[in-house]
């Protein structure tokens, strides 16, 4: 039997372009370009593989040239002969893809310590369910796989607009199908807080961990008003027994544990230069955090304050 860590997300092709001064419209600017691939589900994958942890990503990738890119990147990842065979099956089989989505490319713009992103619209983001009903199913097919850890990141079509009436749809089921039988690491995207605290409030006790950072945590609560300070933040979390980490810039974080009987947890931050990419750096924060979950099963508060330093170091030479 070999367990598994499912990373469910979105994938994309990323321009990072960054200059050393300020941007003003108009103006021309020099620039030093990186070309990358990112996307929760996809980074998180990616890191994973790369230091040993067997991923296999469910993605909103489609059938074109930019996702067979994905496809071999995580192949060529995962081509080492210590993990499982049917794990590099079901990467490699077609139905890794949706034909009616299009994978996007995203453009990052680095300024001094702030970054502006240019995502496209996804095409065909709505046929995400039935890839990831399709790809649970796939993993059916091999009983010597054991899902021991599911990692939810953004998922598009989980916003309201885009699934009217079934809004946050898949990550609901998910977390409803894995609660008690895996690990699960939820690191939502815009898409799923903006549906706020109030709709994730009951699935939210059910997950293992909740990554936030300090800006998600303004949408996250935008509609409840009496939470306002970092204190009233944690009060809020605790009153629920929800396990919560809210990242920092380079790379700490704050958390709290089940009821917060340990108190507040308080990682402190890397004196590191600059981020290129803090999206990229939650993302590999996460990843770290599961990680250390996963190779140490059932522990308590000690497991989880370990996997917090792990994450931060994850996290800041992202």
């Amino acid at each position: 039997m070999h367990n598994i860590i499912l990373t469910v997300g979105s994938c994309s092709g990323e321009s990072v372009l960054t200059t050393p001064g300020d941007i003003r419209i108009g103006d021309k600017h020099r620039i030093e370009r990186h070309e990358l691939l990112g996307g929760s589900g996809l980074n998180y994958a990616l890191r994973l593989l790369r230091a040993g942890f067997p991923a296999l990503p469910l993605l909103s990738v489609g059938d074109d040239r930019l996702g067979h890119f994905i496809q071999q990147e995580l192949l060529q990842a995962c081509a080492d002969e210590a993990f499982p065979e049917p794990l590099r099956q079901l990467i490699a089989r077609q139905d890794f893809f949706s034909r009616h989505i299009v994978t996007p490319h995203t453009t990052i713009i680095v300024s001094k310590d702030t970054r502006t992103i240019f995502s496209e619209k996804i095409q065909g983001v709505a046929y995400f369910k039935q890839l990831v009903e399709r790809r649970l199913t796939a993993i059916g097919e091999f009983p010597e796989l054991q899902v021991g850890a599911v990692m939810i990141g953004h998922i598009y079509s989980d916003h309201p607009d885009v699934s009217p009436g079934a809004a946050g749809g898949i990550t609901r089921s998910l977390i409803e199908t894995y609660s008690g039988r895996a690990l699960i690491y939820a690191n939502l995207g815009a898409s799923q807080l903006s549906l706020g605290a109030d709709f994730w409030e009951p699935y939210l006790p059910m997950v293992d961990v909740f990554q936030l950072s300090l800006g998600e945590v303004r949408t996250f609560f935008r509609n409840h008003p009496a939470v306002r300070s970092l204190a009233d933040i944690i009060h809020w979390f605790r009153e629920r027994h929800i396990t919560a980490v809210i990242t920092l810039d380079k790379f700490g974080a704050i958390a709290t544990y089940r009821d917060g009987a340990e108190g507040v947890i308080f990682d402190w931050p890397f004196d590191l230069e600059s981020v290129v990419d803090s999206t990229g750096a939650g993302d590999a924060f996460a990843a770290g955090f599961t990680a250390t979950l996963f190779e140490h099963p059932g522990e308590q508060f000690p497991g989880f304050l370990r996997s917090i330093q792990a994450a931060s170091i994850w996290g800041a030479y992202a």
